[in-house]
């Protein structure tokens, strides 16, 4: 069966469409993962959903390596409608300060904020199953 998924880039960011079940995944650009580092500098605001060809989406997931590299980035927020965050997500974000995670989170991915020296805050979600 024929994957309908699609990657685009909205505003900053990358994200893989799931027409299916209009959903988005925020991750990275091509084959190298760290090309997002160039995109997002600074503070960020993930958003819930994203309007893309007309269609609304519900931003549910960080993917694996999404911020990779991205060691211009300072503070993120993160929505109530992403429940998972990948496998390195913000690996190497050197410069990342801040995190505020929504209580609707369930799983934080092996390594997410590896690398991450300048972490100082970050919130453990109440509905946390599991932190790889």
């Amino acid at each position: 069966m024929k994957s309908n998924f699609f990657k685009a880039r909205v505003e900053s960011l990358y994200y893989l469409f799931n027409p299916n079940n209009k959903t988005a995944k925020v991750t990275y650009k091509n084959e190298k993962k760290w090309e997002n580092a160039e995109y997002v500098i600074g503070d960020l605001t993930i958003p819930s959903t994203i309007l893309f060809g007309g269609i609304f989406y519900d931003v549910t997931e960080i993917g694996d390596n999404a911020f990779y590299g991205c060691d211009q980035l300072r503070y993120v927020t993160v929505p109530d409608s992403v429940i998972e965050i990948g496998r390195n997500a913000f690996d190497d974000c050197r410069k990342l300060e801040i995190v505020f995670l929504p209580d609707t989170l369930s799983i934080i991915g092996e390594q997410a904020f590896f690398g991450c020296s300048s972490l100082h805050s970050i919130n453990i979600p109440r509905g946390l199953s599991a932190i790889e």
